[in-house]
């Protein structure tokens, strides 16, 4: 028992170590542009701090997409990108060491003082850093967020990967999920994911503590935090989104509000990472436009033609390479208007079916920012107006097209900062209607309030922790045993790696494809749909199988296997080569 929390507690260290090489290495690269706009925000340097970093894996994507379309996406480049970085990072910082030696002292008192944001501090780094570190089993990031990244760190390029899901989607974020399976490390894709979700949580508090006040600021931590459902825990791309929209659309904003473009080069460029990460993003472009337009950067077309170069950078790569390959700069969406190519109309028939089947409202705790919206009647700073417009801008386009809450998330945090004042607002107004002698009760109390919930919260996350760190799988041996356990053919897996002579066809297991030989075959959409397969008969199919150059088939009985077991003629056809309880290989005779 003590030696797994000690190899767990190793193996933790070991992945929070690169991650910090990874953030200081983009902080670097960052510092280069951003250097000139730390003061321009209106208050402390930690929000700029934080935008730095963001910018500085942006740069770093944009450098991992050039390396992989030159086919040079391997270690040696990857670790030539991160020392520069680096390198930049410690003489950039050397003249400013007493500067961030006080910054720290001051934090520090701060945190002596307020137990609470410490005890919060505490909570958000456990749940963002040490739960994060379970090996990938969430259902997207092992059907295609992760394979198509392993298959680039393999090739050391961007190739389309036809049997994995969304093989045209635009993949800025996972470039970063590639360059940490290059260091064959699939944890540290967590990680990143997870430091998105940090940094965006520090411009939210700051955000929050600027424009209202330090109350309304820790609140909406929370709430965006918990309003995630532990999203920040697998190798999605919605918490990247999010940082890029989010730092994005501060940086233009306030180019525009202090008529200072560098900050507007910035946003443009972080926006353009994330229009590079989904198709989603792309329903923020009209208020970027407004904002471009706003500050009249039509009357210098030099700085507005350097803007739209710097947002089309990171993400044009994509939607180009699209439209030469397919006909189609969205591949596969609008297939009515462009054409059908790797999808066909049943195929986006059943996409669009298996998206209504999950619509629904954001978390609870997001509601009360519609009280803000809707019925604050009391002057508005100019920058909480514009925050007020991207969000009813937001939910307005998530209304009448999705309506899928994760399609939402990137409005969390300006939605969270409206929740929290609107909830501690009403707080502040219940209080005042209190009888005076429960008022005075409460002042007096309020300091010993304070110290017993940061001792709970201290306390829940220790307990918490504790439970991490026994469930957390430190060694390949616990590894093995906790994917056994949530990956149906993840033995069948092992063994097909060991066996390079089978090359597989899989039916109902797309979940794990990350975990089954590269270039297995088998999907819900595209040219190897399961339907095209389901269809035939047992001798039809097993033909089909021989044609695709592939020999063996994976099915699971927990995936309703038994339309095809069940046949007459099924073993007539095919012999069981392994069955490991939950999933079942099988020869092709």
């Amino acid at each position: 028992m003590i030696i797994n929390i000690i190899n767990t507690t190793i193996f933790i260290s070991i992945n929070l170590i690169f991650l910090t090489i990874f953030l200081f290495s983009c902080y670097g690269l960052g510092i280069i542009i951003s250097k000139r706009s730390s003061v321009l925000f209106g208050f402390d340097d930690i929000f700029a701090r934080c935008l730095t970093i963001s910018l500085g894996m942006g740069i770093f994507i944009v450098i991992c997409q050039l390396l992989s379309i030159l086919g040079l996406f391997n270690v040696h480049y990857l670790l030539l990108v991160i020392f520069f970085g680096l390198l930049i990072c410690v003489f950039s910082s050397k003249d400013k060491a007493s500067h961030l030696l006080a910054s720290i002292a001051k934090l520090l008192r701060q945190l002596k003082r307020d137990g609470l944001i410490l005890s919060i501090i505490v909570l958000m780094f456990v749940l963002l850093f040490i739960s994060s570190q379970f090996p990938p089993y969430r259902w997207d990031e092992v059907m295609y967020h992760l394979p198509h990244a392993k298959e680039w760190a393999k090739t050391g390029s961007l190739t389309i990967n036809p049997w994995i899901r969304y093989p045209y989607f635009p993949y800025n974020f996972n470039l970063l999920y590639a360059a940490s399976l290059v260091f064959d490390n699939d944890i540290l894709p967590h990680l990143i994911h997870a430091s998105a979700a940090g940094l965006t949580i520090i411009g939210i508090y700051r955000l929050g503590f600027a424009f209202f006040d330090k109350y309304t600021a820790l609140l909406a931590t929370l709430i965006f935090i918990f309003s995630l459902n532990r999203l920040y825990a697998n190798a999605y791309v919605e918490l990247g989104l999010t940082m890029f929209i989010f730092f994005g659309f501060v940086s233009v904003y306030f180019g525009y509000r202090k008529n200072h473009i560098i900050l507007m080069y910035i946003g443009a460029f972080l926006i353009g990472i994330a229009v590079g990460i989904k198709y989603q993003a792309v329903i923020y472009l009209p208020l970027l436009a407004f904002l471009f337009f706003a500050s009249k950067l039509y009357t210098r077309p030099k700085q507005l033609i350097f803007c739209v170069l710097l947002f089309s950078l990171p993400c044009a790569y994509w939607y180009v390479r699209n439209y030469i390959l397919a006909g189609n700069p969205i591949e596969p969406l609008a297939g009515s208007i462009f054409g059908y190519h790797s999808w066909n109309a049943t195929d986006m028939e059943n996409q669009m079916a298996d998206i209504r089947k999950v619509t629904g409202w954001p978390n609870v705790a997001l509601w009360p920012a519609l009280l803000f919206l809707v019925f604050c009647s009391k002057p508005l700073q100019v920058p909480i107006k514009a925050m007020s417009i991207f969000c009813i801008y937001a939910c307005v386009s998530w209304y009448f097209t999705s309506h899928y809450a994760r399609y939402l998330i990137p409005a969390f945090p300006f939605l969270s900062i409206f929740s929290a004042n609107s909830i501690y607002s009403l707080l502040k107004n219940s209080r005042q209607r209190l009888n005076i002698r429960y008022q005075l009760w409460l002042d007096n109390k309020a300091e010993k309030i304070k110290q017993l919930t940061s001792v709970v919260i201290l306390l829940m996350t220790l307990l918490y922790c504790g439970h991490l760190l026994k469930n957390i799988p430190g060694t390949q041996q616990a590894r093995d045993s906790f994917l056994k356990n949530r990956i149906h053919s993840y033995e069948i897996g092992l063994f097909l790696k060991k066996h390079p002579e089978y090359r597989s066809v899989q039916i109902g297991l797309e979940s794990d494809v990350y975990y089954l030989p590269r270039g297995t075959l088998g999907e819900v959409f595209g040219p190897y749909r399961y339907q095209d397969f389901l269809k035939l008969s047992t001798p039809e199919l097993s033909n089909k199988i021989k044609a695709l150059h592939a020999n063996s088939l994976i099915l699971s009985n927990k995936r309703n296997s038994q339309s095809i077991t069940s046949r007459s003629d099924f073993k007539d056809y095919f012999k069981l080569l392994l069955d490991t309880g939950d999933a079942q290989l099988y020869l092709v005779k």
